[in-house]
């Protein structure tokens, strides 16, 4: 009648949602005695993320979910100091452009509560004999973006400004983990050595692989092409084992990506702004410099929350918000953000070693694999290691369809440890 109590997962996240109110409170006290005090109602926003993460745990013991407690904390850790952030930053709000951003962590928590609904454990398998239909599914939302969808800063949005290319990554991630369960073992050597057969096979899923990603480039959305490419590597070196797959898909992907940089003039520009920003310091060059102005500013402890200045930063709220933590929390406290993320790579990482069979093994690996590379391709553009993808943080950024599908993603992690239990003993918790 209880459910199951995943105390760990409670006691965690309690620890994560107090941390999170405490910065929001001293965030929310200095705007109250600012020139331009907030709303009444944002400052409610917090109650309803905490109503909507503590949901989510009620209905995890509800649902009796087994295994993967140490998700939901750090999710919570880096979602609240997201809306932190965010709220620091004044673009917080219960409406912006016409879309009810208030609803989003209420839809991300009913996202993921939705996914162990339709697979958890037996009917995790489901997805796998269904992975063509995921590759279909993506075509049909590219095509029908591209048709319908609305342009707004040089991409394609759905109604309230939703970006349903965010949903293609997960469709096409789910067919590239099917085909990789159920044809794997037949790619364990080079595609030098393949009969033709299964090079038939191959190239078929080379078609229904690529073409929702020619439609992709076709709406300039470089930053999930890359994600894809680099999930495509480690996903087949990771379900054959061949170094080959790994060290000819890591120069195959390079160079498609050298060669959509130097064809498109679009990506051409960005590649121009990571390598030389003060070429044009006040055009193109302008987002990066500024970024990296802020970060030296703020130096190893920060100038304080709320203290700086990561305004100045053009879209500060989304694609640069870690240059906003760096400035105002410093090398230290930047870096915090950076071994939370850790922390949930590892542990969903963990999660795949423990499954022992190749479709749980290999979603949970794709799961954390997606949200790992968006991770380190975000980081890397703020700090200058990378060209900018325009990709957003992973449950940080601001982005409604970029959090939900992160909350998606969530939830195959826990179907996955909750198969875990129900197919073998009792799971650590840890």
């Amino acid at each position: 009648m209880g459910g199951q109590r995943r105390t760990t997962e409670r006691r965690l996240l309690w620890e994560a949602l107090g941390i999170t109110l405490l910065a929001f409170g001293l965030v929310f006290a200095r705007q109250v005695m600012s020139e331009e005090p907030p709303q009444v109602g944002d400052g409610l926003l917090y109650l309803l993320f905490f109503a909507s993460l503590y949901g989510l745990h009620k209905a995890l013991c509800l649902l009796r979910v087994r295994g993967g407690e140490t998700l939901l904390p750090w999710v919570t850790f880096l979602s609240g100091w997201g809306l932190v952030m965010k709220f620091r930053l004044r673009f917080l709000t219960f409406e912006y452009l016409g879309t009810p951003r208030v609803l989003v962590y209420p839809l991300a928590a009913a996202a993921t509560v939705l996914v162990l609904l339709l697979f958890r454990r037996y009917r995790l398998r489901g997805l796998q004999r269904a992975h063509v239909l995921w590759a279909g599914l993506a075509l049909g939302v590219m095509v029908v973006l591209l048709r319908y969808g609305s342009q707004f800063r040089g991409a394609y949005y759905g109604p309230f400004l939703t970006t349903p290319g965010e949903v293609v990554k997960v469709l096409l991630l789910l067919y590239l983990v099917g085909f990789l369960a159920t044809h794997g073992e037949e790619f364990t050597t080079t595609w030098l050595g393949l009969p033709w057969a299964r090079l038939r096979v191959l190239l078929s899923f080379l078609i229904l692989w690529f073409t929702p990603q020619v439609l992709l480039l076709r709406q300039g959305d470089f930053g999930a092409l890359i994600i894809l490419g680099g999930l495509a590597v480690v996903m087949f070196y990771v379900a054959t084992g061949q170094f080959s797959y790994l060290a000819w898909g890591t120069l195959l992907t390079g160079v498609a990506v050298v060669s959509i940089c130097l064809l498109v003039p679009h990506a051409q520009a960005r590649l121009l702004s990571w390598w030389d920003p003060w070429s044009d310091p006040q055009g193109r060059g302008w987002q990066t410099l500024q970024a990296l102005f802020a970060l030296r500013a703020g130096a190893l402890d920060g100038r304080g929350l709320g203290a700086g200045f990561p305004e100045l930063v053009p879209i500060v709220e989304s694609d640069f918000i870690y240059a906003a933590f760096a400035e105002e929390l410093g090398l230290l406290g930047s870096g915090l953000l950076v071994l939370a993320y850790w922390g949930l790579f590892r542990r969903g990482y963990q999660i795949a070693t423990q499954a022992p069979e190749p479709f749980p093994a290999l979603l949970a690996t794709g799961c954390t694999s997606l949200l790992a590379i968006q991770a380190l391709l975000n980081l890397g553009g703020v700090v200058k290691l990378l060209p900018i993808t325009g990709l957003t943080l992973p449950f940080v950024s601001h982005g409604g369809t970029s959090l939900v599908v992160c909350f998606v993603l969530l939830g195959f992690l826990l179907a996955v440890a909750d198969h875990l239990s129900a197919t073998s003993q009792p799971q650590d918790a840890q």
